[in-house]
């Protein structure tokens, strides 16, 4: 009787889930004939792929928004959350496609294949991030909550273009600060050098050498995955070559990157807040690996989105964003300690795990939590699998002769090292220990907020657990205490949000961007001409 209730009572929900599910089944089939067709024709997978994913996408779309769901209700935020859920699961398809061509070389196998985990990812996405009910119920419920909307909206637009703006500004800037160094220095000048050969030194070539080959060392692991699988990619699909492609994904982050900081930073302290917290960033003296072939971009940007949506209650893209920042580099999994307090505050639950009422209060979302240790568990299986070493990414360190070293240790040890060295060394080590000097001071602005509120706290553990792992891991071989900490700084993005409220507090943002665009333009020559800068 029970059961008979319980199937009477879900009888809806139910029969939702059949028509969700053979619509899927439909569209998969639209995606693999469309797929098969273009393959016969001697199309490249990849695009063979992207084409016939986005015939079913649109198909999708509007079978699920008038059939599955109430035919009676239309709106432009389904279509914007369901185009963005799924270009992620098409780009994340594409991902493993190749990852099975790598081991299957027949395309139509190994579509059949890719479809079916994609099928499950998309129709969990869809589910319970596109059409949920709870968005259903709440659609312009009341004229005051569209207005509300409506100034958010364009909020969000202005920030958008303010982030675009500073981006363009900062890259001119770099431009413009080489091309002086070149005319006093009366050396060639060359357009490709300007935009694209400045931006590839040191570990770009690592980058670049797996998404050319993948991982045919173990001292590539020491490198993460995700950035060169996207130059790869992206390298397939528009032919464009390796260093533009990185170049380019670079470039295309850091601008989103700026946005959603602008975005967490105005929602936790203010407009003036947000606008600071992007040029600090921009103009910080090595914020040139934004626009380089490095990782900076593309992990900033899945870190502070990852909160944003944590902030906004959406656990399980912001657990997948954080997974994905994790398979760019291997501190993006301590993103975790931010999700989870966000967690806690959104269901209003203390830390007293032992109490059984704080286990009751749990529900499935508590789970999304779970995928940044997942994807790297994956991931670590997979270098198993690859190079018999399961912590592949810490036995290829001995290559640098790193080790843990505290964090007393390495700053003190580098200002006896700079007091005893001369020219270059003595500058570069100064360099340094301001950065890591800079970055203790955020932690210690950072604790007048630690009490305000479980997301405060969880910004500020993020930052010195983060400080912590950067600064602790010295490379013996060369002496060099605090080695890449200058470039190490720019995960540190609660500690420069900090930095900006002081600032806007003390009316000085004007008078901190110049000092950090001069030292930007100084150390992004040395970097462009070579030189090592982190």
């Amino acid at each position: 009787m029970a059961f008979s209730r319980f199937i009477k009572t879900q009888r809806a929900e139910i029969w939702t889930f059949i028509k969700y599910a053979l619509t899927g089944v439909f569209n998969t089939l639209i995606t693999y004939i469309v797929f098969s067709g273009l393959v016969y024709i001697h199309v490249l997978p990849s695009y063979a792929l992207a084409i016939g994913y986005l015939l079913g996408m649109i198909s999708s779309y509007v079978v699920n928004s008038r059939w599955t769901f109430q035919p009676s209700i239309r709106h432009i935020s389904y279509f914007k959350r369901f185009l963005v859920i799924n270009l992620l699961v098409l780009v994340l398809s594409e991902i493993t496609l190749h990852l099975i061509l790598h081991r299957l070389h027949i395309a139509y196998i190994a579509q059949l294949i890719n479809i079916i985990p994609m099928t499950v990812i998309g129709y969990l996405s869809n589910r319970y991030l596109v059409f949920t009910t709870e968005s259903l119920s709440d659609i312009d419920l009341s004229t005051k909550l569209t207005q509300t909307k409506d100034l958010q909206r364009r909020s969000a637009k202005e920030l958008f273009l303010f982030a675009v703006a500073i981006a363009l500004a900062q890259r001119l800037w770099l431009t413009f600060y080489a091309l002086l160094e070149l005319l006093l220095h009366r050396q060639k000048i060359t357009i490709y050098n300007l935009f694209l050969g400045y931006y590839k030194h040191w570990d770009s070539g690592w980058y670049l050498e797996i998404a050319k080959s993948g991982f045919t060392t173990l001292k590539q692991t020491a490198f993460w995955p995700l950035y060169p699988f996207f130059i790869r990619i992206l390298h397939d699909v528009t032919g464009f070559s390796y260093t533009l492609s990185g170049v380019f994904i670079s470039f295309l982050a850091f601008i989103f990157f700026l946005y959603y900081i602008g975005r967490i930073a105005d929602t936790e302290f203010g407009t003036k807040t947000a606008r600071a917290s992007i040029l600090l960033f921009a103009f910080f003296p090595t914020s040139y690996y934004f626009d380089a072939v490095y990782t900076e971009s593309l992990f900033m940007v899945f870190c502070v989105f990852a909160v944003e949506q944590a902030m906004a209650n959406r656990f399980w893209s912001a657990g997948i964003l954080a997974g994905l920042a994790t398979l760019t580099r291997n501190t993006g999994v301590f993103l975790d300690l931010i999700l989870f307090f966000e967690y806690l505050r959104y269901r209003k639950m203390n830390l007293r795990f032992w109490t059984s009422t704080w286990w009751k209060r749990l529900n499935h979302q508590v789970f999304a939590l779970t995928l940044p240790v997942l994807f790297l568990l994956f991931y670590m299986v997979y270098l198993k699998a690859h190079t018999g070493h399961l912590l592949a990414f810490l036995t290829a360190e001995k290559y640098w002769d790193r080790h843990y070293m505290p964090l007393w240790e390495t700053y003190s040890f580098t200002w006896v090292k700079m007091l005893h060295s001369t020219g270059w060394y003595h500058e570069y080590d100064l360099v340094e220990l301001t950065t890591v000097t800079l970055a203790i001071w955020m932690v210690i602005l950072g604790m007048r907020y630690i009490r305000r509120s479980y997301r405060q706290f969880s910004w500020w553990l993020f930052t010195i657990t983060v400080l912590w792992i950067a600064a602790t891991e010295p490379s013996l071989n060369v002496h060099d205490y605090l080695v890449s900490f200058p470039r190490y700084i720019l995960m540190l993005f609660p500690g420069f949000v900090y930095l900006a409220v002081t600032v806007v507090r003390l009316r000085a943002t004007p008078l901190i961007i110049l000092i950090f665009a001069l030292g930007l333009g100084m150390l992004g020559n040395l970097f462009f001409h070579g030189i090592w800068i982190a």
